[in-house]
């Protein structure tokens, strides 16, 4: 029988994890934290110049679509 699983998981998991180094997260860079504060710039421009649009579509009773933007968020430290 080429496949045994194994009688106990906690036993298994234990057994995968003394195989797996832990890694550090590594901060953003400065760079990455700026384009961050562009995106999100572009994206409250895109949808401040789209408000008339919605605001018509939402008048006639369209249907709400997906979100326009969404926010880009860069976690520290996670």
């Amino acid at each position: 029988m080429p496949y045994r699983p194994y009688p106990n998981a906690d036993r298994a998991l234990r057994q995968v994890a003394r195989h797996q180094s832990p890694q550090q997260p590594t901060p953003p860079s400065e760079f990455t934290l700026k384009m961050a504060a562009q995106a999100n710039a572009v994206l409250a421009a895109v949808a401040e110049a789209t408000r008339p649009l919605r605001e018509s579509l939402d008048a006639m009773g369209a249907p709400n679509p997906a979100p326009l933007a969404v926010k880009v968020a860069v976690v520290m430290g996670k």
